[in-house]
């Protein structure tokens, strides 16, 4: 190794948000290639996996058919929007909202966050694959959550 030399750094952005048309003929796109990360963490594996049992799906169809055209592959995105839209909605919505937020404003949430009671919701509600369905049992055990609300982005 001490003779190793490297030839080539590469990098990029986590792509957040989800493809407009992650589809085209005879293509179809999967996992960070179609932005399916969860936008609060930059994780994807779940996602990403449950994304790419959907592209298999439509793959067999196309490949049963012999088509592999949109007339086939957009079964695909539409899949992908009712399974998955709302979650990666969210997890924007979640991620400008922090984003927006002062040093001392998300600091006040944080530690907000960190009393038993909403412990407790957290942990009885809380899925780190669909947190989405944490907030309105946050909001119901804590309204003062919304007050986050007033630094969202219009």
């Amino acid at each position: 190794m001490q003779h190793a030399k490297i030839k080539q750094y590469i990098g990029g952005t986590i792509p957040l948000g989800m493809v407009k048309q992650p589809v085209h003929d005879q293509v179809m796109l999967v996992g960070d290639a179609a932005a399916q990360v969860k936008p609060t963490s930059g994780g994807g594996i779940y996602s990403g996996l449950c994304c790419a049992s959907l592209c298999a799906d439509t793959a067999i169809q196309a490949i049963q058919k012999q088509v592999y055209s949109m007339s086939v592959l957009r079964s695909y995105p539409k899949r992908l929007k009712s399974e998955f839209g709302k979650e990666l909605i969210w997890g924007m919505r979640v991620r400008r909202l922090f984003t927006h937020l002062s040093d001392d404003d998300f600091n006040k949430y944080i530690h907000q966050l960190n009393r038993s009671k909403i412990i407790e919701t957290i942990n009885k509600y809380g899925d780190i694959d669909y947190p989405s369905r944490l907030f309105a049992p946050l909001i119901t055990k804590d309204p003062s959550f919304l007050m986050a609300m007033k630094h969202y982005p219009h």
